[in-house]
């Protein structure tokens, strides 16, 4: 009976040390669930790291953000992962005490969420996942060598105004001149304009409807997309991306270094320099370009 007894103790405290070394780690997406997060915990998983996952999406609504952080109120915490900027900004200031690591496709520091990349006097850290448009218009010189962009604004929004004037700054070292156009009405009007299509390209900031985009299309020039979404429309010819599985696997390094007793504040948020391209094929060959094979071979999706 005694060795009985013995046994039910050592049983019952192995019990209670590896529920004590359970990990609680809430996932909030201001988007969906999607391959960030699964990047995350693969990442957190590949470690052994014997963790529990919450996971919520927001789906860009404030109304159901505000739910989702009342309900994580409530729950047991070690670590909470944000994707989006308003997520991360929502949770930094709701949850000062738990450490926080993000993914965001603003800068951080421009956007007032942390104090610098090199620390970030929050108990949070992340990785800043923006694309810089130099990069987006060298892979857009790799396929044609512009020398004159047009510059579609299809949000005109402040961001897409500063995109502009950052663009107009990088004329000087790219060589390039620059046009903005805000509307059909000043397409149809380039489009009655002689200039030499194979020297020119547009840059689509934004989204734009089917009738915006059908006119886009009649320039016959290659267009950089800001967003993927219209290369897949046929808006575009090819648009910059993250692969943001890296992304969440790379952001799983950062969590368990906190996890395992690193100081969120003191870890440098990250800058990815890694880039993927979206590519339409059928675009490109519809407007008699070719898009070398080298970019192919980095592009994340090809449209045919």
């Amino acid at each position: 009976m005694r060795i009985c007894y013995t046994i039910l103790i050592i049983f019952s405290f192995a019990c209670f040390s590896y529920a004590a070394e359970t990990k609680h780690i809430v996932i909030l997406s201001w988007f969906n669930d999607g391959s960030a997060e699964d990047g995350f915990r693969d990442g957190i998983i590949s470690r052994n790291i014997d963790a529990r996952f919450y996971t919520f999406g927001s789906n860009r609504d404030m109304g159901v953000l505000e739910k989702q952080l009342a309900f994580i109120d409530k729950l047991p915490k070690d670590l909470i992962y944000a994707n989006g900027l308003r997520a991360a900004s929502a949770l930094i200031k709701r949850f000062p005490e738990t450490p926080i690591v993000f993914i965001v496709e603003d800068d951080p520091v421009k956007n007032d969420i942390i104090a610098s990349k090199w620390r970030t006097m929050t108990n949070a850290t992340g990785i800043d996942v923006s694309i810089p448009l130099l990069e987006e218009l060298l892979e857009l010189k790799a396929v044609r060598n512009f020398e004159v962009i047009y510059f579609l604004d299809g949000s005109q929004t402040n961001k897409s105004a500063e995109k502009f004037r950052e663009m107009k700054r990088l004329g000087k070292y790219l060589k390039f001149d620059l046009f903005l156009i805000k509307d059909i009405e000043n397409i149809k009007k380039h489009m009655l304009k002689p200039f030499n299509k194979a020297k020119s390209a547009a840059y689509l900031a934004g989204s734009v409807s089917s009738e915006t985009g059908t006119g886009i299309k009649k320039l016959n020039i290659p267009v950089m997309a800001e967003k993927p979404e219209m290369v897949v429309k046929g808006y575009g010819m090819i648009a910059t991306v993250v692969d943001m599985y890296r992304a969440g696997r790379l952001l799983s390094d950062k969590a368990a270094a906190v996890l395992s007793g690193e100081t969120a504040s003191e870890i440098p948020v990250q800058t990815i320099r890694y880039f993927r391209l979206v590519v339409n094929l059928a675009e490109a060959e519809r407007i008699n370009e070719d898009v070398p094979l080298e970019l192919l071979l980095t592009a994340l999706d090809i449209i045919r």
